[in-house]
């Protein structure tokens, strides 16, 4: 099994690309350990943008961050943060949790009684990837609704609620982008269309906003715009925005007092938290606004996989920063081909419930150079496999 070990250094602004150096495994039975002279060849990490390292800014928000016990609301810095982005997103409070995973509990658990019932898109972040939580903490039940390409149809969730009518509470759950749908962004207009549905049936908005930000580069539109038609909204700032740790909660000042007493019950109660609210400050006022970077690559590495044989892609279906593409059976399935391209020095994340299916994540620190070079480590792994 081979090893990757970070390159030493404090990252900077623009890294020399997100890479490891890979080693080979020496002289230990076990296999633990590595000698740093037997460097093979750079990696250049297409998993996710949660790989991302923080920038030199970030660093030295961090290292002068004045900070203070955010349990009593007194970190400054954690205050600054939290007025920031609800002030990005047009809403009244807002609160600096650990993990995108725990704002969206949070979300649930002060809007949705006990017995509830959650309606989202199908194949949604909270349906496949949250561990329950939403079901082992609220006891909520889920109804997914049919969605093209994560993208939910109104009168989809119109029918939802007519059949949900006996719930004691309901919350609507909208996903943007929508991970599995390829990074798809959900319109202005369809988020428009679902608040007015939920208006009419007295029923609040939730949105997984992970990447709303790469959401409304995307559109082209602010992401107040995008925020507007939700009750809460929960971001991510450790992912494409790369501070190294945590996310925002934000709606309205009563619901957020609620989510801020539910935090604590939950374990997510922190102290001198502003070490790392200081680089949440750089994400979202600097980080937010390089994004289509991150867009113009991924449609520069789907261009390229149009002409790789044994991968099929629909290029025209990449809108974000997540790409999503097959591997032609012929050629295997998707984790043997991701062995071969991490041995190759590309590394990159299964699509899902798909077997044939690769996800690339392109981020700050993957240039178009390194996307020139994947492209040619991928076509190399695929020959290998099967010479034309």
């Amino acid at each position: 099994m081979d090893r990757l070990a970070h390159r030493s250094g404090r990252g900077g602004n623009r890294p020399e690309a997100h890479r490891f150096t890979q080693s080979a495994t020496l002289g230990s039975s076990t296999g633990d350990t590595y000698r740093s002279d037997q460097i093979v060849k750079s990696v250049i990490d297409m998993r996710s943008d949660v790989v991302t390292r923080p920038t030199d800014e970030m660093r030295r928000a961090m290292y002068e961050a004045e900070v203070g016990n955010d349990g009593s609301q007194e970190d400054p810095t954690a205050e600054r943060l939290q007025a920031l982005a609800a002030e990005r997103l047009g809403k009244e409070s807002a609160i600096f949790v650990t993990s995108g995973t725990q704002g969206n509990l949070l979300a649930t658990l002060s809007q949705l009684e006990p017995g509830g019932v959650l309606i989202a898109a199908e194949n949604s972040h909270i349906e496949y990837a949250e561990r329950d939580g939403y079901k082992t903490i609220t006891g909520a039940t889920l109804e997914s609704t049919r969605a093209e390409r994560g993208v939910p149809n109104p009168s989809e969730i119109r029918g939802t609620l007519e059949r949900t009518t006996g719930a004691q509470t309901r919350l609507i759950w909208l996903e943007n982008t929508h991970n599995l749908g390829g990074g798809t962004a959900v319109s202005v207009e369809i988020m428009k269309s679902i608040a007015d549905v939920a208006v009419e049936n007295l029923v609040p908005v939730h949105v997984d906003g992970s990447r709303i930000f790469n959401a409304a580069t995307y559109l082209g539109v602010d992401a107040k715009d995008l925020a507007a038609y939700a009750d809460t909204v929960q971001f991510c700032l450790s992912k494409g925005l790369a501070a190294p740790i945590g996310s925002i909660l934000a709606g309205p000042a009563e619901t957020i007092d609620r989510a801020r007493n539910l935090r604590q019950m939950i374990g997510g109660q922190m102290r001198q938290v502003g070490v790392i609210a200081a680089a949440g400050i750089v994400a979202i006022e600097k980080m937010t606004l390089r994004l289509q970077e991150d867009h113009d690559n991924a449609h520069a590495l789907a261009d390229g996989l149009v002409d790789i044989s044994g991968i099929e892609i629909d290029p025209t279906s990449v809108q974000t920063n997540l790409l999503y593409c097959y591997v032609k059976p012929d050629f295997g399935d998707a984790a043997g081909v991701l062995a071969r391209l991490r041995n190759a020095g590309v590394l990159a994340g299964g699509g899902g419930p798909d077997p044939q299916s690769i996800r690339f994540v392109t981020h700050y620190e993957i240039t178009r150079a390194d996307i020139d070079a994947a492209l040619k480590d991928i076509e190399t792994v695929l020959r290998e496999i099967r010479p034309s």
